[in-house]
């Protein structure tokens, strides 16, 4: 996936949320980019997941949850951005467990977000 691919995957997932546009409409939108239609469904409950501090066991790559991730810190408050890290460590320990892994990139994220976090 391109870095642009993320990048309209993030909007689109944030459309979707916001209701700005239908789930309809941005599988349309991705399909034409060469995002596949269930990719973008998976984007879009991820996201919302992160909004809401949720489970999300459908796993989305580490680089495009850092990217979604890197975008809620720069636009939401400490509420969502505490919500979207509770969720990526919930989905981590939901996949570690599932796989019996450790998936040390995915927690070297957590924590450098966490640290963002208290900083602040």
């Amino acid at each position: 996936m391109t870095l642009e691919q993320i990048k309209l995957s993030f909007q689109l997932a944030v459309d979707k949320y916001n209701g700005t546009k239908t789930l309809k409409e941005v599988k349309e939108i991705g399909r034409s980019s060469g995002i596949s239609p269930n990719s973008v469904n998976y984007y879009c409950a991820a996201y919302r997941h992160m909004m809401n501090g949720t489970l999300h066991t459908s796993s989305i790559g580490t680089e495009v949850r850092e990217y979604f991730i890197s975008q809620i810190f720069s636009m939401c408050n400490n509420h969502i951005k505490r919500n979207a890290l509770n969720a990526f460590e919930q989905t981590i320990e939901y996949d570690e467990e599932r796989n019996h892994c450790t998936l040390h990139k995915n927690r070297s994220i957590l924590e450098k977000y966490k640290k963002f976090l208290t900083e602040e």
